[in-house]
């Protein structure tokens, strides 16, 4: 996102659909043009992309329509890290195209489970440290914040949680 204000906007989406049983998985990605906004100094820190790079990438009005068919079965929840927030930022793009909001009840929040199980100490549940305690491999993460790293993770991550957090 180019911050965590209400008016930023999303620059990087990614979403994976796996299904567990049989391990098939698609992908959808972009980056965003967030028209005409740029990424405020601890945003850029986070993610690493610079405003130079989104110029000429897809809107979000040119990705909706493929976003909104991905996640279409209803179904399926919508796993974030920090859900709360994913779910503002791509409500508030989809509410200034005039299409209708993504309900809170679809998502899963690993945060949420995580904090439910290990407290809520310093650092102990973030993705990294979740991934750690797990033994996830996160050598794919680079010393940026990146969607489709990110998300790859969660998807390793999302079963142990089932299983461990109440």
């Amino acid at each position: 996102t180019t911050g965590i204000a209400k008016r930023d906007r999303v620059i990087e989406i990614a979403l994976v659909y796996r299904n567990y049983d049989t391990m098939e998985q698609r992908t959808f990605y972009s980056l965003v043009n967030p028209i005409n906004q740029r990424s405020s100094r601890a945003a850029y820190a986070a993610h690493k992309i610079p405003d130079a790079a989104l110029a000429s990438q897809p809107t979000m009005r040119d990705l909706a329509p493929g976003l909104l068919s991905f996640i279409a079965d209803e179904s399926i929840p919508l796993v974030a890290h920090n859900a709360a927030f994913d779910r503002r930022m791509i409500n508030y793009e989809l509410s200034g195209l005039s299409l209708p909001e993504l309900d809170k009840e679809r998502f899963v929040c690993t945060y949420e489970m995580a904090r439910r199980m290990n407290g809520t100490g310093k650092g102990i549940n973030t993705l990294s440290a979740l991934c750690e305690n797990y033994t996830i491999d996160t050598s794919s993460r680079s010393e940026c914040h990146g969607a489709m790293q990110d998300t790859l993770l969660l998807a390793e991550l999302y079963p142990f949680l089932l299983i461990d957090a109440p």
